[in-house]
């Protein structure tokens, strides 16, 4: 009989022992299935979206029951969403840092992992509706109960901004979170080093968002606030800006080819084109306090949504040229397969789609403009009209996307387009068509080759960089007294001469023009300014 007993207490401890193991080991399944990628990741984003929707929709219906004040539905809904896609990038690419697990793997098991929280206004609803508890979703901002620091280390402490089931969610995601960590690392360190991670990432990186925009505002003297659009703004960055680290660590062989192919220097032009236009009659006079855009998060914008039309030009463009980049770009993405086709298509729509949403951002006018540089390239370098086969006049186009460009940043700074100064246009339209001929030197060979008419086929390498560089002369001998100010004529016309030679020197190197004349366009900038 002892013996018996004897025998069953090893065995109680046995199971005992094992117990924590079987758990684990039951995680890890759920894990392994949660990470299928038999299943597509689209459904893990679409289940995503519809917990999130649950979450708001459960929401209003709190807020309509127990309305702390009117409610503008339109802007929270966009805040909401944007909030909880933003927070769902950050983890991803924190625990994805924490674990080195594959980025679609900690993507599915995060996505997944929001399911939690439609529990939010469930939980606040049955204990307001049992206990009386104040319902009250608010940001932790100093001043209403205690100081930010105590309001972090009191997760549980009687203060409002996060409700009872906000505490909860954060508290089962911090638990879950951990346990993902060690089955990924077997580290205990790990594991609770997440934990805390998590917590601070929500309550500083989210939680204080307005707290810490107030104090940004205070450190660069600007004009921000913490309002439902400045919200929006703030977690549309947040969401852009993390969703390009986490594509990095998904895919950085295809993310290095990119910016390598970005065509730096066309990008910065239609940058100095946005910045030149927002300072065009908008510059202070004499002795007055220089100011800056308006709204520096949505000019953010607009320089984003430039770079995304640049990307998304440059790679229609390099699938239409593949066979001149043969011969002239063998180091293109298109030419080297470094990124396959189906994929570099993906890539181009992606980037079509956050230059739309970042334009959008920074308001209807500006992403109309945007959207006509991206039509304009479209129309100039893509089948079946690929107007770039018309001699010198096919320039025209890149010249009114100069214009358009100008214009987004003139009426972003709260000009009218009919105040758009005509002899600028005037001489964009037609200086700018003359010069912009140079890009065509460097694919003479592979233009020549597909029989497409460019000015240096037509007259020849020799003659054309003679036209072309005397066209610049020119345009820039004519720009102070067409443009102003005269003052400016000694400089400007030395970069005239500069770029004449550059273009004409034995060893061609358009990077040496693009340089030449972005710094000509600075200094013209900075003369306006002082």
């Amino acid at each position: 009989m002892r013996r018996d007993n004897a025998d069953n207490n090893l065995e109680q401890a046995a199971s005992t022992a094992h117990a924590p193991s079987f758990f684990l080991n039951a995680i890890g399944d759920i894990i392994v299935r949660l990470e299928d990628d038999k299943n597509p990741l689209v459904q893990y984003v679409l289940s995503f979206l519809a917990a999130i929707a649950l979450r708001d929709f459960l929401e209003f219906l709190v807020i309509c029951n127990f309305p702390p004040a009117p409610v503008n539905w339109h802007n929270l809904i966009i805040h909401y969403n944007l909030f909880f896609i933003s927070l769902g990038l950050a983890i991803i690419l924190l625990i994805h840092i924490l674990t080195k697990a594959k980025v679609s793997s900690v993507t599915r098991i995060v996505l997944i992992g929001f399911i939690l929280t439609p529990t939010v206004p469930i939980v606040d609803s049955l204990l307001q509706l049992v206990w009386k508890h104040d319902i009250i979703y608010d940001y932790a901002i100093p001043g209403k109960t205690e100081g930010l620091l105590k309001k972090y280390f009191l997760f549980f402490g009687d203060h409002q901004g996060a409700s009872f089931g906000m505490r909860l969610e954060i508290f089962l995601a911090m638990i879950l979170s951990s346990l993902y960590i060690y089955c990924k690392t077997s580290s205990l360190l790990r594991a609770a080093l997440g934990a805390v991670l998590l917590y601070s990432l929500i309550f500083w990186g989210f939680g204080a968002a307005p707290f810490l925009i107030v104090g940004f505002e205070r450190l660069a003297g600007l004009s921000l606030d913490t309002s439902e659009r400045m919200l929006i703004d703030v977690y549309l960055l947040y969401s852009v800006s993390l969703f390009l680290v986490i594509a990095y660590y998904q895919k950085p062989v295809y993310v290095k080819a990119i910016i390598r192919d970005i065509r730096l220097t066309r990008v910065l032009h239609y940058v100095l084109m946005v910045v030149i236009g927002f300072f065009i009659l908008g510059f202070p006079k004499s002795g007055e306090r220089l100011f800056l855009p308006p709204d520096l998060v949505e000019f953010c914008f607009v320089i984003l949504a430039v770079v995304f039309a640049g990307i998304f030009s440059a790679i229609t463009n390099n699938l239409a040229d593949i066979k001149i980049d043969r011969i002239t770009n063998p180091e293109r993405p298109s030419v080297t397969g470094i990124i396959p086709e189906n994929d570099y298509k993906k890539i181009a729509y992606l980037a079509l789609f956050l230059a739309m949403t970042c334009s959008l951002a920074a308001g209807y006018l500006t992403c109309f403009l945007v959207f006509c540089l991206i039509g304009n390239y479209f129309l100039y370098s893509i089948p079946p009209l690929r107007l770039k086969r018309i001699p010198f006049f096919s320039k025209s186009i890149i010249s009114l996307n100069c214009i358009a460009m100008m214009l987004a940043g003139y009426t972003f700074a709260g000009k009218e387009l009919r105040t758009f100064p005509v002899n600028i246009i005037l001489f964009v339209l037609i200086f700018f068509t003359a010069c912009i001929n140079f890009i065509d030197i460097k694919d003479y060979e592979g233009d020549k080759a597909e029989g497409i008419k460019t000015l240096p086929v037509l007259l020849g390498l020799k003659w054309s960089k003679l036209v072309i560089g005397f066209f610049f002369i020119i345009a820039y001998a004519l720009f102070p007294y067409l443009i102003g100010p005269r003052s400016v004529f000694p400089v400007s016309i030395l970069f005239g001469v500069a770029i004449f030679f550059a273009i004409n020197a034995k060893q061609y190197k358009e990077r040496i023009i693009f340089l030449l004349y972005l710094i000509s366009g600075e200094m013209y900038l900075l003369s306006l300014l002082w």
